[in-house]
């Protein structure tokens, strides 16, 4: 038999008897956009109804989703749908479109050329066709008779067979199968036909395809869309976020109706409605500075057919790990925008200090001056006699309150580091007691019980005796504050490796952690007005950093607060050390 060279078919006359509501039912089917086991449905019943077979099937390999093969009987009318991954598609590799399918009718056509192994025929487009099949040699491989005897089929076995080829380009290629219970069904006029209906087949699998993908394509760019319009808005907090996107994704999966997802991101978790442990799914990362740190899944509540990725579609794939993608971008930016508002706040903290420096400066020669003038004409006043009682408590006010605004002014000079230091090897337990002895009448008037610890081998410290004062008062003055009903202060001195701790402990009303973050802040109080600066502890942590040591304070509410100082020992330790009791 002649044939044309491969890649030239002959020109078909519509036949006559072809059924004009075939062909516009197969393209309607096709311009509806319907899901894939749904189109193929209609297909097929349309083809048995109009083409005179007991049995349909189509083949189709390749292209841009899986293979899959579809039947269905006359007689039972049961269909059948499976999906095949000849072409070991999963994470999206691609196999070659109807390569197989070039493969058998290659085969076929061989068969028939050597000695007639096969008792079919070949049309001059490339179908194939038997009309005995029971009768057919034994000869024939392997490959022919599973295409010829299908198992999947729900029917008693046919004795007429047809294969007729497909060419639908992006949706792949593959074959219609027709199958007749009684022998010698099939001629080439018959052949003809079945020709002209494959190429309705295959134009309307294209146009099916297209407008399937268009659509699934507008589901996936719409749920993108969404989700940026969330993400765009930086005052939105993250669980709220996470609970609006949730919400987005399962409609743009092919089965919308029985789709469920779930994100979950550190400790946090937000669901769907039906989302179950153990379903069909698929999940992509949320990876924040290249660790993982949550996770976006998407599962069917209901068995579906294998597709892609089980269930899935390769750009259903493409899609949650875009979201995923999209999901730590906004997350690390967050962080980093965090992160920049917390350097903007230290620096401007930095740009704050300089400026009390120099205010500091400016205030030490603008203040001290008349300050002592007024300091000590007040004190030469309350020495003069038979000064009357109004007067002489007047002055006491001036002095007290004079000795106030000097204290302000050194602590002002000492923050800004323009004070002359003096650095000499000071003992710690000797500076402790002189501090001590300035507050003992303080501590009886407010019913405040002391208790001292002092360690033999303290030792010595290589500071200036002026500012280790100033740690011991304003720590001492703190703690009197936090105590205004009276408790128990306890103070401490010990030598640890090479460094001296210096340990007050008060039973006063404790802080808060958000306080407790905040009390080396420069002007950060909360005393009362007239009760304090917000400086001291701004202070101390500037002395003891100066004198590279360190500060460690821990505080409770209704408990007390303990603060810890710890400095560079001046001189090597004579032994006898001990931890810090500072908890």
């Amino acid at each position: 038999m002649g044939r044309k060279p491969p890649g030239m078919r002959k020109k078909i006359k519509i036949p006559e008897k072809q059924s004009f509501a075939l062909t516009s039912g197969i393209l309607q089917a096709a311009s509806e956009g319907l899901p894939k086991t749904e189109f193929y449905y209609r297909v097929l019943k349309l083809l048995i109804d109009y083409v005179d077979c007991d049995m349909v099937s189509i083949r189709i390999r390749g292209g841009t989703s899986n293979s899959c093969a579809v039947s269905l009987s006359r007689t039972e009318r049961s269909f059948h749908f499976t999906v095949k991954d000849l072409g070991k598609r999963r994470g999206g590799g691609t196999a070659p479109a109807g390569r197989g399918e070039e493969d058998l009718f290659r085969i076929l056509r061989s068969s028939e050329v050597e000695e007639g192994r096969v008792k079919g025929a070949l049309s001059e487009n490339g179908s194939f066709w038997i009309n005995n099949v029971a009768g057919y040699s034994l000869h024939a491989g392997e490959r022919v008779k599973r295409a010829l005897l299908d198992d999947a089929w729900p029917a008693p076995a046919c004795e007429s067979i047809a294969l007729i080829p497909l060419s639908a380009r992006e949706a792949g290629s593959g074959y219609l199968r027709f199958g007749v219970k009684r022998p010698e069904a099939f001629n080439p006029t018959e052949i003809e036909i079945l020709e002209y209906t494959a190429q309705t087949v295959s134009t309307a699998l294209i146009h099916w395809h297209a407008t399937w993908s268009l659509r699934e394509r507008v589901k996936e760019l719409s749920c993108l869309y969404k989700i940026a319009n969330i993400l765009d808005t930086p005052t939105k907090p993250l669980a709220e976020a996470l609970r609006e996107i949730v919400r987005i994704i399962p409609p743009a999966w092919l089965h919308t109706d029985v789709a469920a997802a779930r994100i979950t991101f550190d400790t946090q978790s937000c669901s769907t409605e039906g989302f179950k442990e153990g379903a069909q799914s698929q999940s992509a990362p949320i990876a924040v500075n290249g660790q993982q740190r949550g996770l976006v899944e998407v599962i069917y509540a209901e068995t579906m057919p294998e597709l892609d990725e089980g269930p899935f579609l390769y750009e259903e794939r493409k899609l949650l790990d875009t979201i995923a993608l999209e999901l730590s971008v906004r997350i690390e930016r967050g962080l980093y925008e965090k992160q920049q508002r917390k350097i903007m706040e230290q620096m401007k903290h930095s740009n704050r200090m300089a400026m009390v420096g120099q205010f500091a400066s400016a205030v030490a020669h603008e203040i001290n001056e008349p300050l002592t003038n007024i300091l000590g004409f007040a004190q030469l006043a309350m020495k003069c006699p038979d000064l009357p009682g109004q007067a002489a408590s007047d002055l006491d006010k001036i002095v007290a309150t004079s000795l106030c605004v000097r204290e302000i002014v050194r602590k002002l000079l000492m923050y800004g580091r323009k004070m002359p230091q003096r650095e000499t090897l000071v003992s710690v337990n000797k500076i402790a007691e002189e501090s001590i002895s300035f507050f003992e009448h303080r501590f009886a008037k407010e019913g405040i019980t002391l208790s001292l610890s002092f360690a033999e081998n303290a030792g010595e410290v290589k500071a200036d005796p002026g500012q280790l004062r100033q740690i011991f008062a304003n720590l001492l003055i703190n703690a009197i504050q936090a105590m205004p009903e009276g408790g128990a202060l306890g103070i401490e001195t010990m030598r640890s490796r090479e460094q001296i701790s210096l340990i007050v402990r008060d039973t006063g009303c404790g802080m808060t952690p958000d306080i407790k973050d905040k009390i080396f802040i420069p002007f950060f109080t909360t005393k009362g007005v007239n009760q304090g600066t917000g400086l001291g502890l701004s202070v101390v942590l500037e002395i003891v950093t100066g004198l590279k040591g360190t500060i460690l304070v821990n505080s409770s509410p209704g408990v007390g607060t303990c603060v810890e100082v710890r400095l560079p020992a001046g001189a090597p330790s004579s032994g006898g050390e001990k931890e810090s009791t500072c908890p």
